[in-house]
């Protein structure tokens, strides 16, 4: 899944340690590009406070299509 499968609405929230931040996919897309995978954001992103790299990241939504409701899911960053 790249990023720009991202529904409007859907983000990715990161956990460094020192804080929790949550960004959207237009922010996503800004920082990192339409084409990049979701799993590779981990590796490129360092929180601009304490320089550490993600240590915890996670999609986040809203969304329910038909009858199913999507649920977050754990990336293993």
């Amino acid at each position: 899944m790249q990023v720009k499968d991202l529904r409007q609405g859907e983000g990715i929230t990161f956990d460094c340690g020192c804080r929790t931040l949550m960004f959207s996919r237009r922010e996503l897309i800004n920082a990192f590009g339409a084409d990049t995978p979701l799993e590779h954001i981990g590796l490129r992103y360092r929180c601009s406070r304490c320089d550490m790299p993600a240590q915890r990241a996670w999609a986040s939504w809203v969304a329910v299509e038909g009858e199913h409701v999507r649920e977050q899911t754990v990336f293993p960053w």
